[in-house]
C-alpha cells in the first residue's frame, strides 16, 4: 500500500508533524520552514526532497525548491544524489520574493 506521506526520516518528527510514525509531510501538500540564517532550514528541505526522489510513490511528482534567502550553496548532486540533483526545480529564473508570488506561482 503507497504512503498517504513523507517520511522526514525521523519518528519523533513524524509524529510532531502528520500524528503517524511512517510519515510526516502529506502527500500533495508544501511545506514552509521558518527559522533564522544558517539554521538548517535549506538542508532539512534538501533532505526531505531527496527522499521523495527516491521514493517510488512520488514518482510522477514535481520537487520544488524555493531559495528565497538566495543563500542555498549546497552542492546537491554530492550531499543528495543524482536524482535530486536532475528533479529539483524552481519555480521561476528567481526565487519568490513574498510568499503571495510563491502561492501564485504554484497555481
Amino acid at each position: 500500500m503507497k504512503s498517504p506521506g513523507l517520511s522526514t526520516g525521523s519518528t519523533l518528527l513524524n509524529l510532531a508533524c502528520s500524528g503517524h510514525i511512517s510519515w510526516g509531510l502529506p502527500k500533495g501538500s508544501y511545506c514552509l520552514f521558518v527559522g533564522d540564517t544558517n539554521s538548517g532550514k535549506t538542508w532539512f528541505a534538501k533532505a526531505f526532497l531527496a527522499e521523495a526522489s527516491i521514493n517510488p510513490t512520488f514518482a510522477d511528482y514535481r520537487l520544488i525548491h524555493e531559495d528565497v534567502e538566495r543563500g542555498d550553496k549546497i552542492n546537491t548532486e554530492k550531499f543528495f544524489g543524482k536524482r535530486l540533483a536532475k528533479r529539483v526545480e524552481m519555480l521561476g529564473p528567481q526565487p519568490s520574493t513574498t510568499l503571495e508570488e510563491m502561492y501564485g506561482r504554484l497555481f
